[in-house]
């Protein structure tokens, strides 16, 4: 599997829509100073393809900025030779599509 790009709104420090896209071959790295979000990406990226859409308490919880909201996750990957974007969207409008990108067909909703 590879990695294409990211996109988060709502999520843990984020409040405004924040989006990584374009990312290539070979290594890439994430820097910046303290407390600008690179752990909150990558916990981004963990929960869209370990936490259910419907998740509730303390996991949701985690994953709300201070500010409250409906966290959502979106990203494009890579697996088998086809490009896929997974979305996740958290809280009261829990839903969860996984998107061929060739296609743009919508291969699986929700709990498929």
């Amino acid at each position: 599997m590879k990695l294409l790009a990211l996109r988060v709104a709502e999520f843990g420090r984020f409040g405004d829509p924040v989006a990584i896209e374009g990312i290539g071959e070979g290594m890439n790295v994430l820097a910046g100073p303290n407390e600008m979000g690179k752990s909150t990406l990558f916990r981004a990226l963990e929960a869209a393809f370990l936490t259910k859409h419907r998740a509730t308490g303390a996991p949701l919880d985690i994953m709300r900025p201070h500010t409250g909201g409906e966290p959502l996750v979106e990203v494009d990957f890579e697996a088998r030779g086809t490009s896929w974007r997974l979305r996740k969207q958290y809280g009261k409008s829990a839903s969860a599509t996984l998107t061929d990108l060739a296609t743009g067909g919508v291969v699986a909703r929700a709990g498929d």
